[in-house]
């Protein structure tokens, strides 16, 4: 599920949790991922879930984002790399 408006804001943290309660999915097969430590990163790490932050021109990267990318090429390597099934 993809959450793209940003003006969600703290919203996101009960989406993410809402989707986690109804289909009953373990946090550590979930991944948040977003590009704004305040929004998506912060709200994964609140919810003890994994983070990737992607680093698009003119973003820091966020201590506490669990990975860090570049563009999206990258991710599909991530993905697989990682124990999620």
């Amino acid at each position: 599920m993809r959450l793209m408006n940003p003006k969600l804001g703290s919203e996101k943290k009960g989406v993410i949790k809402g989707i986690l309660d109804i289909h009953g999915f373990s946090r550590d097969r979930i991944i948040v991922f977003g590009d704004s430590q305040h929004s998506e990163i912060k709200v994964a790490e609140e919810l003890g879930i994994r983070s990737v932050q992607t680093l698009r021109p003119g973003v820091s990267p966020a201590p506490k984002a669990t990975y860090h990318i570049q563009d999206l090429g990258e991710l599909p390597d991530l993905l697989e790399s990682l124990d999620l099934k």
